[in-house]
């Protein structure tokens, strides 16, 4: 963690690359039931507002489109959530990812209509969530990137409150309603949450199975209008084995170099900060690759780069 302590013990767990386990770039131009199921649950339970019958979620030009206008306050809105589950853990972390392409607006009540888009994690039942996403607002008084956590723990925020600001994701750059690549890192104790690959904050909670995730678009009151698109959904999990690499000699004198997992074989003829590792060349066919016996005399190091 960012802010621990020099002198403090830190763990340390050597996971697999981190492969995808689910992905959907919705190029097929239609929703797959099998993959997503609709939430049309509004964010504020306690007073839950209705969207209008011409809100939909869809696809248009290979990216999903959630249009809302509000037929009654507070935050109606839709949400997709995968129909599978995963499980999170220490040893293999999990993380979902998803670009949230724009959050568009209609100002119908004026400077005083606020939306708001981002992710879910979630169990099926939806007793625990974690909602990470923006705020827009257009007077002032509230907005950015922010969260609302529910898991039963202390320094729980439940919707429909404002929810917690995230310091690290003022900047301009982050609060243009454009497009922006949302992560969420899970391990069973603590999600992590990113925007474009920066670390925003890190959120204790507590969920290791049974997990869902989404991405939904909301707006606050009666006749406003939001627009929430979205693309490129993954879930990844770390392999179950760490590659491994191996070089055997052969009685000929060629050295056979093999490999387990995915990943381009390099050489360099020296190692250390100066080295210069470069593709070998022809590729090798297949996770094997013979080093000739006419070519020793001469030193070389290999690596596969993942």
């Amino acid at each position: 963690e960012q802010d621990a302590c020099v002198s403090g013990e830190v763990s340390v767990w050597i996971t697999g690359v981190p492969t995808p386990v689910f992905e959907d770039d919705f190029s097929s131009g239609e929703i797959d039931p099998s993959s997503w199921a609709n939430n049309n649950n509004p964010l504020d339970q306690t007073t839950p507002g209705t969207a209008t019958e011409d809100s939909s979620v869809g696809v248009t030009d290979e990216q999903v489109v959630i249009d809302v206008t509000a037929e009654t306050d507070f935050w109606p809105g839709f949400a997709l959530g995968t129909e599978a589950t995963y499980e999170a853990s220490v040893e293999k972390p999990l993380v979902f990812e998803v670009d949230r392409v724009e959050l568009a607006f209609q100002l119908v009540t004026g400077t005083s209509a606020e939306q708001r888009s981002g992710v879910w994690v979630t169990n099926p039942d939806l007793s625990q969530y974690l909602w990470f996403g923006e705020w827009a607002a257009h007077d002032a008084t509230i907005g950015g990137w922010r969260y609302n956590l529910n898991a039963g723990q202390t320094g729980d925020a439940p919707l429909p409150a404002d929810g917690v600001a995230i310091a690290a994701l003022t900047e301009s750059e982050f609060n243009d309603q454009g497009n922006h690549r949302i992560k969420v890192a899970l391990d069973g104790t603590t999600a992590r949450l990113y925007l474009d690959d920066t670390f925003g904050i890190s959120v204790p909670f507590a969920m290791s199975e049974n997990i869902v995730f989404g991405f939904g678009a909301y707006v606050r009151a009666t006749t406003d209008k939001v627009t929430g698109t979205f693309d490129n959904a993954t879930v990844s999990i770390p392999s179950d084995a760490a590659p491994t690499m191996t070089a055997t000699l052969q009685e000929d004198g060629s050295i056979v170099i093999e490999w387990t997992g995915t990943g381009v074989l390099q050489s360099t003829a020296t190692i250390g900060a100066t080295a210069e590792w470069t593709d070998v060349t022809p590729a090798p066919e297949g996770n094997s690759y013979t080093v000739p016996a006419d070519s020793q005399g001469a030193q070389m190091y290999y690596r596969l780069q993942q």
